[in-house]
Formats: structure tokens, C-alpha cells, sequence
């Protein structure tokens, strides 16, 4: 049972996020599916719909996100998983007020996803989202700055 979880864990990032296969969201995704994320304030908007439009604002907003997982482990109905996202903030969007730098990011985090009926139920996520945005607003600041010595 460890093992069919993680692998479906394993499609989430691999196949969802890294490739974009969005038809592979009702396959994976509960009905009922919940989501914590620091970044995101709490929502009523749950289920696929949830997923597919954050898949969809993150890679379009960082075109070549990429996740590595480092680790993951599993036991009964829970996996978590650790991994890396790295991504250019290219996508020529307004992504949180922050218009496309251009600028090559990376962040590091731990998602832990709840297995029901093969498909993730909720994912819980721990990362850190200002440090993101200190990779993006350090560019901007930077950008201003030498701007200002022309």
C-alpha cells in the first residue's frame, strides 16, 4: 500500500506539475480534495478544480518550474514528500503583483498528501514563500538601482 501511494505522489509531481498532463488531475485528485499552502489564503475552492488552477498559475507564471523530489516516505494513508522547485519567473503574468524579472528561483519544501481511494484527498504544504519572493523583489531592487545610475 506505501509504495502504490508514493507512486501516486510520484505522478502529482513528475507528470501534473513538471509536465503539465492536466488530464492526469481527475485521475489522481479527489473530489474532495483540501489544500493548505502559506501562499495561498484559505479557500472554500476545493476538489480538482483547486489543483488544476494552481498547476496552471504556477506554470504559467514560472514556464520550466521543475520539482525534484529528494525524499519521500510513506505509512498507511500518508505521504510526505520533500522536494526542490526551480523555475524562471517568465511567464509575462502579474503573479501576486510582481511582474515577470526574469530571474532563475528556487524554493525548498515538504508536501504531505493523504491517500484515499488511490487519489490524494489533501495535501499539506510547508515551504517557505518569502523567500521566494526575496529571489523576485531582490531582482526588482536591483533592476531600479542600476536603473538609477544610467
Amino acid at each position: 500500500m506505501a509504495e502504490e501511494n508514493k507512486a501516486i505522489v510520484q505522478r502529482l509531481f513528475e507528470e501534473l506539475w513538471n509536465q503539465g498532463k492536466m488530464d492526469l488531475v481527475d485521475q489522481i485528485i479527489h473530489q474532495s480534495y483540501n489544500h493548505t499552502d502559506p501562499a495561498i489564503p484559505p479557500t472554500r475552492a476545493s476538489g480538482p478544480g483547486l489543483v488544476s488552477h494552481q498547476v496552471l498559475t504556477y506554470r504559467s507564471t514560472f514556464p520550466d518550474l521543475h520539482f525534484s523530489i529528494e525524499e519521500m516516505l510513506a505509512e498507511g494513508d500518508k505521504v510526505v514528500a520533500s522536494f526542490t522547485a526551480k523555475g524562471t519567473h517568465a511567464g509575462g503574468t502579474n503573479w501576486l503583483g510582481i511582474v515577470s524579472t526574469g530571474i532563475k528561483a528556487e524554493a525548498k519544501g515538504v508536501s504531505v498528501n493523504h491517500i484515499v481511494d488511490s487519489k490524494i484527498m489533501g495535501s499539506q504544504l510547508y515551504w517557505y514563500p518569502m523567500g521566494l519572493l526575496q529571489q523576485l523583489s531582490l531582482s526588482i531592487s536591483q533592476r531600479l538601482s542600476s536603473k538609477a545610475r544610467l
